[in-house]
Formats: C-alpha cells, structure tokens, sequence
C-alpha cells in the first residue's frame, strides 16, 4: 500500500510539472476573473497530499531548502503587510491570493519532491513530455499563422474560449512561438530553464537540447535568447570542459542532423526572406513597445523613494497597475503595459528595500553553498538576467523551478571546481 501512495505521488508531481506551461488553457472559458489551468488544479492536489500527509511537514529540510522555506514564508507576510500599508485597490488583494496559492503550492512540491526516491526520473518525465507538448504547439502555431488563420477570423469557435493557440507575431513576417504561455517572453525563460535543469541532470538527450534551443531563439525574444547564450557560455567555461571524442562525435552528429533538418524547412518553405525580415523588425529596429516600456521602467526606479513609507514598504505588492495605467493612460492599452516588466523595479516599487532584499535573499538560496553548484549558478544568473527585462514571480514555474534546482544540487554531486 504504502510502494504505491509512493507511485501516486509521483505521478502527480510529474503531472504538475508538466501542467506549469499550460497558460493557453483556462477551463473557465473566461468566465472567472482569472485563468483557471491545468497548473492550478494539479497544484491544489499537491497542497491535499500534503495536508493528507501532515506528518511530512516535521522532516527537517536542509539548509538551503529550510532557508528557502523561511524565505517564501516571510515573502507572503511581508507582501500582504505592503498591501495593508499601501492599498490601491481590490485587485492587490485577488493577486495576493493567486500568489499565496503559488507560494504554498511549491513549498508542497518541495516537501514531497524530498521525500521522492525518484528526482531524476519526474524531471526526465517531465521534460521529455514537455518537448513533446511543445512539438505539437509549434506544429499547430505554424500551421495557423502559414495557413493565415487568426484569433480575429475563429471567434465563433467556441472551442478558442477554453485553448488559446495562436502564436505572437513578428510583424506579419513569422511567428513569434510561445508555446504553452501567452507571452513569447516567458515562453522563452521557461525553456531555458529546461535546458539547464536537463543539462545538469542528464536528463536531456542532445537532440532534445537542440530542440529546446531552437525554441528559445524562435521566441525572438531579445531578453530571452541573450540571457540564454550568457548562461551557456558561462556554464561551458565553469565546467572545465574536456575534450571527449566519442561524446564529441555523438553530439557533433546530432547537430548536423539538426541544421539539415533546419535548413531543410527553410528552403522547402522558403522562409529566407521573412527569417530575415523577422530578424531586423525584432534585433535592428527600435519598436513603439520597446520605447514605452523603457519609460515605465524609468518610471518604477524613479518613483520608488517617494517618502520613507514607500522606500520601505514600497506603495504596495501589486500596485504598479494602477499607477502606470494612470500615469501612461495616453498609451491606449490597459492590459499591455500594466508591469514594469522587470524584477528589479517591481520589487523596488511595490515592496520598497525591505521587501527587495527578502524577495532576493529567498532567492540567492540556489547558491548558498559553501561550494556553488553549476546547476544552481545557471539557473540564479538566468534569474538574475531575466529579471531586468521581466518579472516571473507570479508563475508556478518560476519557484518550482527553483526548489527543484535547491533539492538536486542538494543530492547532486555537480561541483564548480
């Protein structure tokens, strides 16, 4: 009986992991004042196996899992508290129940996660399903775009209510892929993440890798594949690569096959002209989005010392919609620029120090480690990149990601020499 509670929870763990991506399917149809997804409902089944499991909770953790623990608990009260200091409106309170259910759920995940003889095999379950979830999404996002079939022309499908498939665009030249998520951005972060996690788990195959990769940089997003080429390039020189020629000719193999089959799309499609146009609309040109982003930027860092209170607390934890739609109501678009698209200004305006040095000391947990593991100071500098251009704290992903990274660098013997 107990052998399979064991299986049963590890499939729901896998189940959860897999589900993080899942932000294009809400069961609601829209009727609920938020997404209801498969990450949502898989992650209050992992918060009942805990609860049904009560006694898990007494197993001591770790150091940088305990801390972790602490950290996401002090991070909860503390936001609230700002909200109580610096309340904007209702929605700061229906935010901060989505995050609490986010916070509490991963720290579930960790505890079971723990407690699992089986780390390596739910996260090779889980990326090995999500590249293949992620092969269908593209297969489906470039048949609708190459098909010029757009959300616009299937508003009577009632279908597109409950799964959202289509892709963002780069001009009309080619899609911007994003996947399960809504926004190529993140879509992008995500994937990184996988490569990393795989990488170090070897519990990625080499043409998966490529694939994961050719993902990443079909985002065209600028933050995301820069971030992902710093991290890769550092990684290699930590390592201290040495030279293998058999796993050398191995993976030179499955590259070559991987550039045939690349180029061997772009000319039977003959996708040259729009690649490139695509390229210069994202990488050379300077967007009206970019530059009102930019603004709003300035304006969170600028605006974040406004009395002690806010230099403190900040003006409180899921304020900035209000003051920016304010602020840039001229702009025309109340759902596209509501954030300041980064970690850093977020954190600064909404939570004030006090709230920016827990948020990043629960964070800086991946590695505080007397020897810092590759794994962990991937995925800490993707964070720490990403997070200039984006804020990822209101995913499941983004803390699953980093208890799982905690928990196999604490098994793990992956070492930075």
């Amino acid at each position: 009986m107990k052998t399979s509670l064991k299986i049963s929870i590890d499939s729901i763990l896998t189940l959860f992991l897999i589900s993080l991506a899942f932000f294009r399917v809400d069961f609601a149809g829209g009727n609920a004042p938020f997404l209801v997804t498969p990450q949502m409902i898989i992650s209050l089944v992992v918060l009942v196996l805990v609860v049904l499991k009560k006694d898990i909770l007494k197993i001591k953790l770790k150091r940088q899992s305990g801390n972790l623990v602490s950290g996401l608990l002090l991070i909860l009260i503390f936001f609230f508290i700002s909200i109580v200091i610096g309340y904007s409106g209702i929605l700061q309170l229906k935010k901060m129940v989505l995050f609490t259910e986010i916070i509490i759920s991963t720290i579930a995940f960790l505890y079971l996660f723990m407690e699992s003889n089986n780390k390596s095999l739910i996260i090779r379950s889980w990326i090995k399903a999500t590249i293949i979830i992620q092969l269908i999404w593209l297969i489906v996002q470039l048949t609708l775009f190459f098909t010029n079939t757009h959300q616009s022309n299937t508003e009577a499908i009632e279908l597109f209510n409950y799964i959202n498939p289509f892709s963002a665009y780069v001009g009309h030249y080619l899609p911007r892929l994003n996947g399960g998520f809504l926004d190529p951005n993140v879509f992008s972060y995500y994937m990184s993440f996988i490569f990393f996690i795989g990488k170090y788990t070897k519990t990625i195959k080499p043409l998966e890798a490529y694939f994961v990769i050719l993902l990443v940089m079909l985002s065209f997003s600028r933050s995301g594949i820069a971030s992902f080429l710093l991290v890769y390039v550092m990684s290699w020189f930590l390592n201290e690569p040495k030279i293998n020629i058999k796993n050398t000719l191995t993976n030179f193999r499955f590259f070559l096959l991987f550039v045939a089959l690349t180029f061997f799309v772009i000319y039977y499609f003959d996708l040259y002209e729009r690649i490139y146009t695509a390229l210069e609309v994202r990488f050379l040109k300077s967007s009206k989005s970019t530059s009102i982003h930019t603004e709003i930027l300035i304006y969170g860092f600028s605006n974040a010392f406004e009395s002690l209170k806010t230099t403190l607390f900040g003006h409180g934890f899921m304020s900035a919609p209000f003051y920016i739609y304010e602020t840039f109501r001229e702009v025309g678009s109340q759902w596209k620029y509501i954030n300041f698209h980064s970690d850093y200004a977020t954190m600064i305006f909404e939570t004030g120090v006090l709230g920016f040095a827990l948020y990043y000391f629960t964070i800086g947990q991946l590695i505080n480690n007397r020897k810092i593991k590759v794994l962990s100071l991937c995925v800490f500098t993707l964070i720490m990149l990403q997070g200039i251009f984006y804020q990822q704290f209101n995913f499941h992903y983004f803390w699953v990601v980093i208890a799982i990274t905690i928990q196999m660098t604490e098994t793990k013997n992956v070492l930075i020499r």
